[in-house]
């Protein structure tokens, strides 16, 4: 049934978008760009002599260490980490790079929503900034790459250099960026060249040096490499078989057109051409592919070959290091996919990669990184590089393997590549696409480029297999362009997406075939949101002894609820953000979800916080009918330890509650007139093992404190109530009902 809450909501869901991902997460703490934090690690001299070892460098057993994080006047102590080497050549390097995982010892611990750390020396840039360089290059052209900063680090008071902080690719990665969070994670190195094997998934599960080339990261019990198999196989087909079909439906296309431009215009050799160093991310809701880049060090014109990076032609990029690179080939043979790479080459070298842009940039981090690398002993090391080469290195540079400076490889880069640019016109292409169902409509939005302007952007669409329609799809105030399509009750709707640009080229999305979802919503269960804490200092304790915000859901229905169909959020763009344990409810039942993100502690531990400035917080449907909202609050600033409840219970507004009541009716708390002391009729007391009180207290909710006025334990009264787990000293038990509170007190001696 619906409910008359949030009625804009209840009416509004929007099921999907082609731009869900948040491609840049804010820097957070760890990854501040305005200073350049310490970090000192300590741990036993005998340990890290031991790690340093020349027999030892390829070894990844981690090292109990602990860590101190200073920022300005904020330090942090870490206990109980791991501390290891890491990298490939690195580990060979004078100047050593580092990986701290923080759940080493303490499986899920985290540190600021981040379980591992990479410290990278970059002893083969003498700048120490190329990498970042690159990832941010990546991250602002809204490719997901990992987040870096410089920092200090120190080893046991040992000043150990200027190094890079770069964030871990792993399902943490995942989270910030994906709206889908399940799916697989392949760490692709050496030889992972995504030839076409055969149609076994298994056959890509080869082994080079000790570990996988597809390693896949994520669902490991499952390693199901079937999506990996078939996305191969359609990237290795012929370019005259249906090729754009084929590869459309498994791979997000334009992106990795993109990120193909950045790879050239960095010279990251290292990558995908090198058959080494990059992730794929399969969405298992898409079905599509995603590629992540990862190690951007040999970029800005370092070389090992005798090539000159700044100068190799655009599109033959890829052939520098050998054949058979299907990723790049394929995409450039097809004319369509040839003209925007071409187009988004141009655009970023005249949004972002030219020296107007950039120098200014460098110039910041020169500034800001020059008085650690002065003290940087290890950085000179490898190669001799001295401070003077440092600072060159930012400008006019050529020595051992790097043969430019960063500005003036820039520039020459830029030059070249512009020299080299084909003649283009693209066909246009979609950058977003939003679904809203409402009962009465479908509401479709998209976003579209052209290097020349649209045209005409047309819905083509049919309700219930019934006739083919148009509809015109204008553009709306926020520059979207958006049709309506009403419905008479739920259904389902076939529809494609016809755009043509002012050079008369047209393009269907998809571009094969057409797209079919599910419209209306049909009944859902009385499942509603009761209670919530977002701010429990005190108050109630999880499963853990943790003292978690928490949100009370209630079966308000007369029929079992299989909480596992429906979803738990505090964003209604994202609706299926945490599903709901697999628990069936039975009516006028009660569960507590603690909002925690973590887990780890249990399925009744959702993805995310409340936030105590106030939020929103919803239960959705799945994506069979429409993610239809279920139930929706929106609240404001809250009090620490003050519950938020509905009055009457399960069906009334929210207000604030006297006394918060998980796992039970709000109305007990409706009216409590008087505080009634000493009457419960505690026996035994003085007690070591249980306590009882009398027997009209059966069912009702009661609360034990310390003497500081903690609460230890909220259960309901059966019977008895066992305090075997609470030391010896004086206690105080709490009752609410009919209107009175009553409180007595007992002692423990053991």
């Amino acid at each position: 049934m619906c409910k008359y809450i949030r009625l804009f909501l209840l009416l509004c869901i929007v099921q999907y978008s082609l731009n869900a991902q948040q491609v840049r997460p804010d820097d957070g703490y760890l990854f501040d760009q305005t200073i350049v934090p310490k970090i000192e690690v300590y741990l036993s001299q005998d340990s890290l002599d031991t790690m340093l070892l020349p027999t030892n460098v390829r070894s990844n057993h981690e090292y109990r260490a602990m860590c101190i994080i200073t920022k300005g006047d904020t330090k942090d102590t870490i206990n109980n980490i791991g501390l290891r080497l890491r990298g490939n050549t690195s580990r060979l390097a004078d100047k050593k790079s580092f990986k701290i995982s923080f759940n080493s010892f303490e499986p899920e611990k985290k540190f600021k929503g981040l379980e591992k750390l990479n410290l990278n020396g970059e002893h083969n840039d003498p700048s120490i900034v190329r990498a970042k360089l690159a990832w941010d290059f990546f991250a602002d052209a809204k490719i997901p790459a990992a987040r870096v900063n410089h920092v200090r680090l120190h080893i046991n008071n040992e000043y150990r250099g200027l190094y890079l902080n770069i964030e871990h690719i792993d399902e943490e990665f995942i989270k910030k960026r994906f709206e889908n969070t399940d799916g697989n994670l392949f760490k692709c190195l050496w030889p992972a060249n995504l030839n076409y094997i055969n149609s076994d998934p298994e056959s890509y599960k080869f082994t080079n040096n000790g570990r996988r080339a597809y390693d896949l990261k994520t669902n490991t019990v499952e390693d199901d490499y079937s999506g990996l198999a078939d996305f191969i196989w359609r990237l290795n087909s012929s370019v005259t078989n249906n090729f754009q079909c084929k590869i459309e439906e498994v791979l997000d296309v334009n992106s990795v057109l993109k990120a193909m431009a950045i790879d050239m215009l960095t010279s990251n050799w290292d990558g995908v051409i090198n058959q080494n160093n990059f992730y794929l991310y399969e969405d298992l809701n898409t079905g599509k592919f995603h590629w992540l880049p990862y190690d951007t060090d040999n970029t800005f014109g370092i070389d090992w070959f005798g090539i000159d990076w700044a100068s190799v032609d655009i599109y033959q990029y890829a052939n520098r290091l050998g054949s058979d690179r299907p990723l790049y080939e394929q995409m450039l043979t097809l004319p369509e996919y040839r003209a925007k790479y071409t187009y988004y080459v141009d655009q970023l070298i005249q949004s972002y990669y030219n020296n107007s842009v950039l120098d200014p940039v460098l110039d910041d981090v020169n500034s800001m990184t020059t008085p650690f690398r002065i003290p940087d002993t290890y950085a000179t090391e490898d190669y001799n590089w001295s401070i003077t080469d440092f600072s060159n290195s930012f400008g006019d540079f050529d020595d051992a393997h790097v043969k430019y400076g960063l500005k003036s490889f820039i520039t020459k880069r830029k030059s070249k590549a512009l020299e080299q640019l084909d003649d283009y016109d693209i066909v246009p292409i979609m950058t977003s696409l939003k679904i809203v169902h409402t009962e009465s409509d479908v509401q479709i939005y998209t976003d579209m480029i052209d290097d020349l302007g649209i045209e005409s952007v047309i819905l083509h669409y049919s309700i219930d297999a019934a006739e083919w329609n148009e509809s015109n799809m204008a553009l709306n105030d926020d520059g979207h362009y958006f049709a309506t399509i009403a419905i008479n009750a739920p259904g389902f709707l076939q529809y494609y997406i016809k755009v043509t640009d002012s050079s008369n080229q047209s393009r269907n999305f998809p571009i094969c075939g057409n797209t079919e979802i599910n419209t209306g919503f049909f009944p859902t269960p009385n499942l509603v949101i009761n209670e919530l804490m977002a701010s429990n200092s005190v108050a109630v304790t999880d499963n853990n002894g943790e003292y978690d915000d928490w949100i009370e859901l209630y079966n308000a229905d007369n029929v079992d609820i299989q909480l596992s169909n429906y979803y738990l959020s505090d964003n209604s763009e994202n609706p299926n953000k945490w599903q709901l344990p697999n628990i069936i409810l039975s009516p006028d039942d009660y569960l507590v979800i603690w909002a925690d993100e973590d887990g780890s502690q249990g399925d009744t531990h959702a993805n995310f916080k409340l936030q105590k400035s106030g939020e929103q917080i919803g239960i959705y449907d799945n994506t069979d009918n429409n993610f239809a909202l279920l139930d929706y609050i929106e609240f404001g600033a809250q009090n620490t330890d003050v519950s938020f409840g509905r009055r009457p219970n399960g069906v009334g507004e929210f207000e604030v509650l006297d006394f918060y009541s998980p796992k039970a009716n709000n109305d007990i708390n409706t009216e409590v007139k008087e505080v009634s002391s000493l009457n419960l009729s505690i026996y035994p007391n003085p007690t070591s093992i249980e306590i009882r009180i009398d027997e009209k207290y059966i069912g009702q909710r009661y609360n034990i404190a310390n003497t500081h006025g903690k609460i230890l334990t909220s259960a309901i009264y059966d019977e008895a109530i066992n305090i075997k787990q609470l030391p010896s000293g004086l206690y105080y038990i709490s009752i609410v009902g009919g209107g009175v509170i009553s409180i007595d007190k007992f002692i423990i001696v053991r």
